[in-house]
């Protein structure tokens, strides 16, 4: 795919990866070694193939969006040992491709997409007495990086963005300091849309 894409010289403005997966388990577990390379496998090297694919068919000033996630960022995950691995990996890897001469096009800024819990029926499945209310609508992300796309003066060059939902209404927030960004904006919770009764975007 990647060759036929060069060879269209495509005029591609965002390119966004949501593949992944989730396992739990801590270090204690038989199958920690093959865990570990599960999450790598569905989580890490989507993201990578997502981002060697921008540095050759974004246009210039382009968005790579990669999906992370909340609960990994400031706290250890020891039940969940392989997908936190996975997931810090992937946030180290939109502060990387940040960063100048990371090999991307002139202008590309990459983003993290940080949910916490995405309310879907699979999770509803899984976890039926849950809050329902503080989990995040697909919609909200989808509406989410439709801003992003038009509005790229308001994204952040690599900036983790956290998704947090409370009474079904859901705030994005910059939850990390990326070079070049202001410290007055470190923590900056803005309205995200999509999710049931919310704000729209500053």
């Amino acid at each position: 795919m990647l060759d036929s894409l060069k060879g269209a010289n495509p005029n591609i403005r965002v390119v966004i990866n949501c593949a992944g997966g989730y396992q739990d388990g801590d270090v204690r577990c038989e199958n920690v070694l093959q865990t570990s390379a599960n999450m790598w496998d569905v989580n890490v090297l989507p993201s990578v193939a997502a981002s060697h694919l921008a540095s050759h068919v974004l246009q210039k000033d382009g968005l790579l969006i990669l999906t992370g996630a909340a609960p990994v960022l400031h706290a250890p995950t020891p039940k969940i040992l392989a997908y936190g691995i996975s997931k810090a990996a992937i946030h180290h890897l939109v502060e990387s491709l940040a960063s100048e001469d990371a090999g991307l096009p002139e202008g590309v800024k990459a983003i993290g997409m940080l949910p916490t819990k995405i309310d879907t029926p699979m999770n509803r499945k899984f976890n039926p007495n849950d809050d329902f209310t503080t989990w995040t609508p697909t919609l909200a992300f989808s509406q989410q990086v439709l801003d992003w796309a038009t509005k790229q003066a308001d994204v952040q060059q690599g900036g983790l963005y956290v998704f947090e939902t409370k009474s079904s209404k859901t705030k994005v927030y910059l939850a990390n300091h990326p070079t070049g960004s202001s410290s007055k904006g470190k923590g900056k919770k803005t309205a995200a849309t999509g999710s049931e009764d919310t704000e729209n975007v500053a």
